[in-house]
């Protein structure tokens, strides 16, 4: 039920953005720009056929219904379809608490790392070594034994032996 009126609200929302972008036609057309049309006059200027035809078969068939349906094209439609539409969407969307608790938890996490460094001693004035970085960059190669298994080491020592050549030349 729950979502079945979340995804109403949707569609009403999709039917109001719908309905302004034909004011926006109607406005294109009739060459008046104003803050908004209701949805009889956009009705009338984009297909007055369909208009009068609606109006020929809706009072004989729906009766006083017709008459409040006529009341309220008088808004925008974008208003009449755009507010129940987003009061619909925004009161029964699925929220997950859990995880807004998630998402507090790490946007705090950079506050709570600052307090604990500086109820550590890790202050500005007292940084350590980890902190800065070294000035040089290290080219020493790693040992055979940190390479991967992958890693061909007959290659290696060859071009390093190479090297070692060409070093004493």
């Amino acid at each position: 039920m729950k979502r079945g009126l979340f995804i109403f609200g949707i569609g009403f929302l999709v039917l109001a953005f719908v309905s302004g972008a034909a004011e926006i036609a109607a406005q294109g057309v009739t060459g008046q720009l104003r803050v908004y049309m209701s949805i009889a006059e956009v009705w009338q200027v984009l297909s007055p056929e369909t208009l009068e035809e609606s109006r020929n078969t809706g009072y004989p068939v729906l009766g006083d219904v017709w008459q409040l349906i006529e009341l309220m094209m008088l808004l925008p439609g974008w208003l009449l379809f755009g507010a129940p539409g987003f009061a619909l969407a925004f009161i029964f969307r699925d929220h997950d608490v859990d995880a807004d608790k998630d998402h507090e938890e790490s946007l705090f996490l950079y506050d709570e790392l600052t307090k604990r460094v500086h109820k550590e001693g890790m202050d500005e004035v007292n940084q350590g070594d980890d902190v800065m970085p070294s000035s040089h960059i290290r080219t020493e190669p790693a040992e055979k034994e940190m390479a991967d298994e992958s890693f061909d080491h007959e290659e290696v020592d060859t071009k390093e032996s190479d090297k070692k050549e060409a070093n004493d030349n």
